[in-house]
This record gives C-alpha cells, sequence and structure tokens, in this order.
C-alpha cells in the first residue's frame, strides 16, 4: 500500500486515532511539562470482558484478527510515538476463551535498555486494573477508566456535542511526586479526546500539504512490532528488531 501511494503520488495515513485519547494526551502533556521524567517503566493494560467469543471479523482466525491487531496495534502506536521503535520485544500471545480461533489475550514486553515497556490485554478480565502505570526518575503516573469517545460515537453522539471527548472526572489520573523521601499526590485532569483532530490534521494534509497526522511507515512499524511479538510467542524467545 505504500510503495503503491507513492507511485500513484497519493496520500495515505493509517487511522490510529488513539492517539487522541484523554489519557494519552495527558500523558503526552505530562512529559512535555516536564512532571513525568526519565521515564523507566511504562505499563498499559487494556482490559476487556467479552467472555464468549461473538460472530465478528475480529473474532475469526484470518490476516490481521485477534487482539493483538485489532486494540494492541493502538497501544503500540502510541509507544512508538513516545518512545520510538524498541531494541528487541518479547511477547506471550494466546487464545484464552474457550472456541476462540485467533489472539484473545497479550503480554509483550517492549525493551529500550533501561527503560521497560509492558502492554497487556485480556478478554475476561470483569474488572479494570490501572489503563495506565508511568513511573519516573521522581514520580508516577496511575490513570484508571477508558476515553469515552468510542462508547460515545456508539450511543449516538457526535464530535461536536458539547462536553465530547471530555472524561469522568472519577477516572482522572494521580500524580505521585517524591523528593527527599516525601511524596505528594495530586490529581491531574485529564486533557480532552478529540478524534476529530485526526481528520482536521488529515484536511491540512490534503489541500495544504501539511505532515500527514499517521505516516504509511509509523503504520507499517506498528505491524512489525506486532510481527516481533507474534514470532516471540511462537519461538520462545526474544525477537531483536
Amino acid at each position: 500500500l505504500r510503495r503503491t501511494a507513492e507511485d500513484k503520488g497519493v496520500l495515505l495515513s493509517v487511522y490510529h486515532n488513539r492517539r487522541w485519547d484523554n489519557d494519552f494526551l495527558t500523558i503526552q502533556k505530562l512529559i512535555r511539562d516536564g512532571a513525568l521524567q526519565d521515564i523507566h517503566t511504562y505499563q498499559v493494560n487494556y482490559d476487556l470482558y467479552n467472555p464468549v467469543v461473538q460472530e465478528k471479523w475480529r473474532e475469526k482466525n484470518g490476516p490481521a484478527t485477534g487482539t493483538l491487531y485489532d486494540l494492541g496495534s493502538h497501544i503500540i502506536d502510541q509507544t512508538l510515538l513516545l518512545f520510538g521503535m524498541p531494541e528487541s520485544v518479547t511477547a506471550h500471545v494466546m487464545k484464552q476463551r474457550d472456541n476462540s480461533e485467533t489472539v484473545d489475550n497479550f503480554l509483550a514486553a517492549l525493551h529500550y535498555g533501561k527503560l521497560q515497556v509492558i502492554l497487556q490485554s485480556g478478554s475476561m478480565n470483569a474488572a479494570s486494573g490501572p489503563r495506565y502505570q508511568i513511573h519516573g526518575r521522581n514520580a508516577s503516573f496511575i490513570k484508571y477508566g477508558m476515553d469515552g469517545q468510542e462508547d460515545a460515537l456508539s450511543a449516538g453522539k457526535k464530535p461536536v456535542d458539547e462536553s465530547w471527548g471530555a472524561d469522568d472526572p472519577d477516572n482522572f489520573g494521580e500524580l505521585t511526586t517524591a523528593a527527599d523521601e516525601k511524596r505528594h499526590t495530586e490529581t491531574i485532569p485529564s486533557e480532552i479526546g478529540s478524534y476529530l483532530t485526526y481528520y482536521k490534521l488529515l484536511a491540512d494534509s490534503i489541500l495544504n500539504g501539511k505532515p500527514l497526522p499517521v505516516t504509511a511507515k509509523e503504520g507499517i512499524d506498528v505491524i512489525r512490532v506486532i510481527e516481533a511479538a507474534m514470532k516471540s510467542s511462537e519461538q520462545k524467545r526474544t525477537i531483536a528488531l
């Protein structure tokens, strides 16, 4: 697809819309503002409760199906946006539910020297743990709850509606800072999520030649990590990138 787009002289972008989730936007802001520095542990959980296999394409055996490609692609993309490509990947993927045809549980460790990234998802989790756990030199950020834009769309709401992309205050994250063995914890209001931003940036790319919001290469890099994770699990070893 990338080669074809280049040959035809057209733009190709990948819809990694979860770059504009309220939680991820908040994490980026904390990093930009210096509240999170020298991150050494970055952990993301994608907890789901879909215990029964359903008649959906994502649940069928085939190319790019299963939770690692479906949901894992987004949290891998977020990771690459923050830290670039990892040095290597160690992963375990499995079919955990009865009659599952494709991957419905994964645990992937992306290695960046002293930085350890842990990405995981399960399909039979009745309760959700922290969505993000990020630990830096003198601070940690813990965040529960999912961005609500997808649920809002399913409920018939539109991105132009008032309060679109706002997080539930009960799900605001907490930043704990440490200095001289003293700790201080404060609640961090979430940034406003906006999938609409992707389309605005894409329009600007088409009309005004601005950079694409997500490039084809960035999409390819995500798939490289997914394929390394699948290979790691199959061969029971760490895969260098």
